[in-house]
């Protein structure tokens, strides 16, 4: 359940954005093995007078992801990482403009089902009660 920021440049038509958004959800569902359903995702534009780049970056086509959740080994935030450029390729973004971080949160950070403790519930379902949510995502 990470929760996903995109800021990305303008210009973008709905469709785009709907299709960059997609690309991102299927990157963490591949890379990060998270479920099909769990999408928390948000696409944030920026201007070019809201936005100061390397000269090396391509405008048109930069991206910032920050995706926020439980933490994770190396390994699979490599794979998360590979993931969602490959997928961002699918839709025009190029490897080279896209710049991603992941912030490690830990379960007892998250106020979820409610305003509970993430860890609370993460424990109830590693005792096998039927919480309709999973730690491990």
């Amino acid at each position: 359940m990470p929760y996903t920021k995109v800021y990305a440049t303008a210009g973008r038509t709905p469709e785009q954005k709907q299709a960059l958004m997609a690309a991102v959800h299927r990157g963490l569902v591949d890379g990060a093995g998270i479920p099909d359903w769990d999408k928390q995702i948000r696409l944030f534009e920026f201007g070019p007078d809201n936005m100061l780049l390397p000269d090396s970056d391509d405008y048109a086509s930069y991206l910032l992801i920050e995706v926020t959740g439980y933490p994770r080994s190396l390994e699979v935030k490599r794979d998360l990482y590979a993931s969602l450029v490959t997928q961002l390729e699918t839709v025009g973004v190029d490897r080279k403009d896209t710049k991603i971080i992941y912030f490690d949160i830990q379960p007892d950070s998250w106020g979820v089902q409610g305003g509970r403790a993430g860890s609370d519930v993460a424990a109830e379902a590693a005792a096998g009660a039927d919480t309709g949510w999973s730690a491990k995502y």
